[in-house]
C-alpha cells in the first residue's frame, strides 16, 4: 500500500482498510502529551508507529509502549 494519512473518524480508514496488508507500516498522531512532546521534538506529523497484521478477517497492530510493552491491539 502507498502511503496515505487516514483518519478513522473521517470514514477513509473504511475505504482503505481492505488495502493494508501484514508488514505494513501505521503511523499514528496521538493526542496524549506525551505525543505532542515527541512530534515537537521530532519535528514530525506522528508520535508513533506499528505493524499492521491480519488475524483471520482482524485487522490488527503490533505497537510497543513504554509501561505495557509489546501489544497486538485491534486496529478498529
Amino acid at each position: 500500500m502507498t502511503p496515505a494519512a487516514v483518519d478513522r473518524g473521517t470514514g477513509r480508514y473504511k475505504e482503505l482498510r481492505g488495502q493494508i496488508s501484514d508488514g505494513d507500516v501505521l503511523c499514528f498522531s496521538g493526542r496524549h502529551w506525551l505525543s505532542n512532546f515527541i512530534k515537537y521534538l521530532s519535528h514530525g506529523r506522528y508520535s508513533h508507529g506499528g505493524l499492521a497484521f491480519w488475524w483471520e478477517d482482524r485487522l490488527m497492530v503490533l505497537q510497543a509502549e513504554a509501561g505495557p510493552g509489546v501489544q497486538a491491539l485491534p486496529a478498529s
